[in-house]
């Protein structure tokens, strides 16, 4: 039957709309949802044509594989647990940090891969295989606590091959914990943010820190190794005034201790009004003070001198404080003042101050200043005794005490023509100690001179010049070799200085200044020590000595180096500050050089074969002489606890314990923290003990002996941990030694 071409129009198109509609009423395949129109993702769907369908659930199989997946990813974790060593306790609440080890050399072998904290349920930290990275030269992991004070810290190291699937442990020797309080001298918190700064030291040198918040005067709490020595500095802005402190970490493992923190007792205020001899005010000027503090010991005075400058007020008064740790019942303190008047020059005055002060303003009245009534004159002379033009002539003082070579200079003129000076003193009932320099010429001896004393006269020294030579090998370096020519009288070891210099390059030297008399010639180097000395020399007044002893003075010759690599098995990184051998031959000690290859040498004798290596923390150690490299492994030195009972007047700062072995030359030396001292001794044996009471000024320290009733002597034994028995020092022994003999 033929179609019309209308018919076959009709026919196209009934054919589409049945299509069409098939789209929509087609049944879904099975296991798919059905398409959301527009994207309506409603869980409620309504068709375009009015009628009603659900969402269709996903297929059970296909969530079991999901899940399966996940479970699967999830064992590829690297899962880290923090156990305590001695309880085998999970510990949540520190942080690890875990570095990937490098295959190349050079530079920093470890990158910071991920720092976190254990949590969940299983207490464990947590870290996606895939987050480490595929860092085609990582070698290992390393799993190391970062949140505590240990020596060294615990660390576990961990190949890539094959990937760790089961839990790791990182394993806390026996602590406890640190924290820190701050607290107003009534005993209440202070309320007070900041942070809290704690350093330790490393065995073998160098320093650990670490670092706590302080909230409301409390700061978080740290782990801490047992009986750990601690240095803290708490820093806040409110309170600025805090000073530094020693404490030791807790003793007892499981144990929270908490160290507390004062601020500093109120610093006493000085109010001192001015005026000149004439009774008016030294108004709106500025003047100069001189502040010297004394405290009196059983065995010499312990002077600490400040120098400051201050503008008066209108009515001439100042205001100085004095911090209270200088205030002690054993201490005097006196305030000289100096002012620069337009007319009449220099007016002085001086006023002792009596102590202790309490805190609070202190009105001392007024200070009449007036022209020095004691002038010290005098004249400088040369060998010759021809009047020296232009020397300096000082007046000096110790600068620590009375037996100090360490001097300072408080004032000074410069002679005349004739070699004539006059000058005063801001102290006028005190001996003046004077000292001449000039040019070319060797210093006058410090001479001592009483009040109104005009007729002083001042020797300048005519130096002798040692002229010299010296022969070693070319490996050695010698430029740093020094030349010290040391006066074998006692009149001229103090002050203690002799004629020194260091070689030239063609290997000669020259000693200008030097001392005259009998003298000895010490050849010596910074690292390797004494090289050679020449004893017996005499030089005289403006003599050059060509002594034919000192010329081609061999050193080293014949030498070979004793070259040492040392290492600790538990310190990978260890920085070590110093190092010595002591020869059995003849029992010389000399310091090792270290070299950029990380290696220690030293210079050593043809017959010298047999040492003991001495490192600071590391047990001592006997070691034989070989022509290349030796590899060295240190062992932790013997770790003596000394608990130490004694009360302490203001004065002492702390006590310090030494430990001298009877065997050999070794001497220890430990600060007493918290009623502990800590020796850290190289070798087993018979030590005696001995005490001595560190005195502090301001910045300077001094150190006196205390006289004990009788000789402590300690029998150390060869392990790692002792403690000997207690040392009590009761309050009277202690006081003893701020009384005159």
């Amino acid at each position: 039957m033929r179609l019309s071409s209308r018919r076959i129009l009709l026919l196209s198109l009934a054919l589409l709309g049945a299509s069409a509609l098939g789209i929509f009423f087609a049944p879904a395949p099975t296991g798919e949802a059905p398409h959301a129109p527009f994207g309506d993702s409603s869980a409620d769907r309504r068709s375009l044509f009015g009628g009603e369908s659900s969402r269709t659930p996903p297929d059970a199989a296909l969530r079991t594989a999901r899940e399966a997946q996940r479970l699967a990813l999830a064992t590829d974790d690297l899962r880290i647990r923090v156990v305590a060593e001695v309880s085998g306790e999970l510990l949540p609440d520190l942080a690890v940090e875990v570095s990937g080890r490098m295959r190349h050399a050079g530079g920093h072998p470890d990158i910071s891969i991920y720092r976190g904290t254990p949590a969940g349920p299983e207490r464990e930290l947590r870290i996606a295989r895939a987050s480490i990275g595929e860092l085609p030269q990582l070698e290992k992991l390393v799993i190391r606590l970062d949140d505590g004070c240990f020596d060294p810290a615990p660390e576990l190291e961990v190949p890539l091959d094959p990937w760790p699937r089961e839990p790791l442990l990182l394993r806390v020797p026996a602590h406890g914990r640190v924290g820190v309080l701050v607290r107003e001298r009534c005993g209440a918190l202070r309320s007070m943010q900041g942070k809290v700064l704690v350093r330790f030291e490393r065995a073998g040198g160098g320093q650990g820190w670490r670092q706590a918040t302080l909230a409301d005067g409390v700061s978080k709490t740290f782990a801490c190794a047992l009986d750990l020595a601690l240095h803290l500095e708490v820093q806040s802005k409110e309170a600025p005034d805090l000073p530094p402190l020693e404490a030791r970490g807790p003793r007892r493992v499981g144990e929270t201790k908490w160290i507390e923190v004062q601020p500093p007792p109120a610093p006493a205020q000085v109010r001192l009004r001015l005026i000149d001899d004439e009774g008016a005010p030294v108004s709106s000027r500025a003047v100069s003070l001189s502040r010297r503090q004394l405290i009196h010991t059983r065995r010499r005075p312990l002077s600490q001198l400040e120098l400051l400058s201050q503008v008066t007020a209108a009515d001439g008064e100042v205001l100085l404080s004095i911090p209270a740790a200088q205030c002690g019942a054993e201490s005097s303190l006196e305030l000289a003042v100096s002012y620069l008047h337009a007319e009449r020059g220099y007016l002085h005055g001086a006023i002792e101050i009596p102590t202790p002060l309490e805190a609070g303003d202190h009105d001392l009245g007024e200070l009449e200043l007036r022209p020095a009534p004691v002038a010290v004159a005098g004249v400088v002379l040369d060998p010759r005794e021809q009047p020296v033009r232009g020397a300096r002539v000082a007046v000096r003082e110790p600068l620590v005490d009375e037996s100090s070579s360490e001097e300072l200079e408080l004032s000074s003129v410069t002679t005349d023509e004739q070699g004539r000076f006059r000058l005063s003193d801001l102290r006028p009932e005190r001996r003046i100690r004077l000292q001449a320099r000039a040019a070319g010429h060797r210093p006058s001896p410090i001479v001592e001179a009483s009040a109104g004393d005009e007729a002083l006269v001042l020797r300048l020294g005519a130096p002798a010049i040692v002229e010299g030579s010296i022969v070693c090998p070319d490996n050695f370096p010698w430029e740093e070799i020094a030349v010290l020519v040391q006066p074998l009288t006692e009149a001229e070891r103090r002050p203690a200085l002799g004629g020194s210099t260091t070689v030239r390059r063609n290997r000669s030297f020259v000693v200008r200044h030097a001392p005259i008399g009998e003298v000895r010639i010490v050849f010596s180097h910074p690292v390797y020590g004494e090289l050679a000395a020449i004893d017996g020399v005499v030089l005289a007044p403006g003599e050059l000595s060509r002594d034919p002893r000192l010329q081609a003075v061999a050193l080293c010759i014949g030498h070979r180096e004793l070259e040492l690599r040392l290492r600790d098995p538990r310190n990978p990184d260890l920085q070590l500050e110093s190092a010595a051998v002591r020869s059995e031959l003849d029992g010389a000690e000399r310091f090792l050089a270290r070299t950029r290859d990380a290696t220690w040498r030293a210079w050593i004798r043809p017959e010298e074969h047999a040492f003991h290596l001495y490192v600071p923390g590391y047990r001592a150690r006997r070691i034989e002489a070989h022509p290349h490299a030796q590899e060295i492994e240190l062992d932790v030195a013997l770790r003596v606890l000394l608990p130490v009972e004694a009360t302490l007047p203001p004065a002492v700062a702390r006590i310090d314990i030494e430990a001298h072995a009877e065997s050999d030359a070794t001497t220890v030396r430990a600060p007493v923290i918290d009623g502990l001292a800590e020796l850290e001794v190289p070798t087993s044996g018979r030590y005696r003990l001995e005490v001595a009471l560190v005195l502090r000024a301001g910045a300077n320290e001094s150190s006196v002996p205390l006289a004990l009733p009788r000789a402590i002597v300690a029998e150390i034994a060869d392990r790692p941990h002792q403690e000997l028995a207690p040392l009590v020092l009761d309050e009277e022994l202690v006081r003893s030694a701020f009384r005159p003999r």
